[in-house]
């Protein structure tokens, strides 16, 4: 609403005009170019700028949260095999079951490349270990390729915030234990390649 007083020539007020604009379709219009920059383009969840701003926010309300830092394996040998169209759809499918599996209170988002990051409160560390398995067992689940099923691993490290922690420290943290667990190679049957690391 726009009010406008309305003056006599003598400067005294003797009426109030109000002019009513609809500005729905300009809100629409900024939700949803908001929309656009939180979210990743090619896999549909949250990109790494909606990642560094819940976590800055959950971070600074104190509560504590925990990251699951996941890096895929052999992601670069299918999309050099068979191009990145192929590579797209698996990056793509990969967010849609990380996203399944993500909590009510969790944001699942694409950190780059072939990095994706789940960040998660309110879970003990068993929980989070427990998060680490599910997203290890969907990621390597085979997936429809063009010549036939594809499937890749991936390495997950956990980081636990600590108190005066920021965003840039917990994701570091997070990014060394998924190194470490990459470092460790996956054997046939054996436990997924994941490391934690709780902070000091």
């Amino acid at each position: 609403m726009r009010n406008t007083v309305l003056r006599d020539d003598r400067g005294r007020p003797y009426a109030v005009g109000c002019v009513g604009i609809d500005v729905t379709d300009d809100r629409r219009r900024e939700a949803q170019l908001h929309l656009q920059a939180q979210t990743d383009l090619l896999t549909g969840i949250a990109n790494r700028g909606a990642l560094f701003d819940e976590l800055r926010a959950r971070l600074a309300d104190g509560d504590g949260c925990a990251l699951l830092f996941c890096d895929l394996d052999q992601f670069k040998i299918v999309n050099d095999r068979y191009g990145h169209a192929v590579g797209d759809a698996l990056l793509a499918e990969t967010a849609r079951r990380m996203a399944e599996l993500g909590g009510p209170g969790d944001l699942v988002a694409r950190f780059g490349g072939d990095e994706f990051v789940i960040l998660s409160q309110g879970r003990s560390q068993h929980e989070l270990a427990a998060l680490a398995d599910r997203v290890d067992e969907a990621v390597r689940r085979p997936w429809t390729g063009p010549r036939g099923p594809l499937s890749v691993g991936v390495s997950i490290g956990i980081a636990v915030a600590s108190p005066g922690d920021d965003a840039d420290e917990l994701i570091g943290r997070a990014d060394r234990a998924m190194y470490g667990a990459k470092s460790h190679p996956h054997r046939h049957g054996g436990p997924p390649r994941r490391a934690d690391h709780a902070g000091d």
